[in-house]
């Protein structure tokens, strides 16, 4: 290629970091001719994203100390980055450091939380986070409320779920969206409250996936509701591969043994 860009320099670098091949991300990186210019802040956020993504969290954290002018922007977007990664520490450095954070920044955090949080019995930082967001005067979305049920789904916290679902539509005017039931769904299931899994996803306005229908017929199994594992086998079956028909076999297994 005769004349290399600052684009071209960047996505050799985020396809290096993409496939694992950390070395190859540097030397790009090492070899970029503007890689210290504000205008190329993009190959820092892929650089950090490259070392965080290869759990090389203490490289990550030098390549954001040297990275050059970081607006809030930036910030949020190397947040994301640590947060998707799991590395809430890391992240809660960066998100303590914005000064003022908005929507993205606040979600990024309430993720984190959510989906890594079981790792050290910290998932209920999600939903403090949710509080403080609000106090602070950001709007949660849709994909705010997404890691919120997830929160609460993962802690077995049914009824402040329910309420989170419920206040939505009526508090904040978000439509709740299929993700939304489906979390619903999956946090009745967990806490072993298959009948009421079962009802919404026969009445929630939009079609189940075979996952939500596996989910419950996973639930199901394990408490011994066969009724209710076999109606959630009918649907689970119908567009899966193979995991829900190893369920029933299981299931009829354990009922034969009894």
């Amino acid at each position: 290629m005769p004349a290399r860009t600052v684009v071209t320099w960047t996505a050799m670098l985020a396809a290096h970091g993409q496939h694992g091949d950390v070395d190859a991300a540097m030397a790009a990186f090492d070899a970029m001719p503007e890689r210290n210019t504000v205008t190329d802040l993009v190959s820092w956020i892929c650089l950090i994203a490259s070392l965080s993504r290869n759990k090389l969290v203490d490289e990550a954290a030098l390549a954001l100390d040297r990275a050059p002018m970081l607006a809030d922007s930036t910030l949020t977007a190397m947040l994301t980055v640590y947060a998707q990664s799991g590395h809430l520490r890391h992240a809660w450095q960066i998100f303590a450091a914005i000064p003022e954070r908005d929507c993205v920044a606040w979600t990024a955090m309430i993720a984190a939380y959510a989906h890594f949080g079981h790792l050290d019995d910290s998932s209920s930082g999600a939903l403090e986070l949710l509080w403080m967001m609000e106090l602070d005067g950001a709007r949660p979305n849709a994909v705010t409320f997404s890691a919120a049920l997830a929160a609460c789904s993962h802690l077995g916290v049914v009824d402040l779920g329910r309420e989170l679902f419920l206040s939505m539509a009526s508090d904040r005017s978000i439509v709740p969206e299929q993700q939304h039931y489906c979390s619903i769904v999956d946090m009745f299931a967990r806490a072993g409250r298959t009948r009421e899994a079962e009802e919404l996803l026969q009445c929630m306005p939009f079609q189940a996936d075979d996952r939500s229908w596996t989910a419950l017929l996973t639930a199901c199994k394990n408490q011994g509701d066969i009724p209710g594992a076999t109606r959630a086998a009918e649907f689970a079956m119908t567009d899966s591969q193979g995991g829900p028909y190893l369920l029933v076999s299981d299931l009829y297994k354990s009922i034969l043994r009894s």
